[in-house]
């Protein structure tokens, strides 16, 4: 069966850790990227979302020279 194999990439905006999660797998031609935030909270002995987002893309990179970090 296939698999696919993710990678965790850390994320952070200002110096500060962001609550996204962002993960890349190395497939033919380059990398799929996923990304995904979830802002949980609590309430009134109540768990809820409050608001959730997800993404996916493909960045070319026949080589698969990037190693997960931003450009300075």
């Amino acid at each position: 069966m296939p698999k696919i194999i993710w990678e965790k990439v850390d994320s952070e905006i200002g110096g500060k850790e962001t609550n996204s999660k962002i993960w890349r797998s190395k497939v033919p031609g380059g990398w799929l990227l996923r990304i995904h935030s979830i802002k949980e909270e609590v309430g009134d002995d109540e768990h809820f979302i409050s608001w959730a987002y997800a993404g996916l893309t493909f960045i070319p990179d026949s080589e698969h020279a990037w190693d997960g970090n931003s450009l300075p």
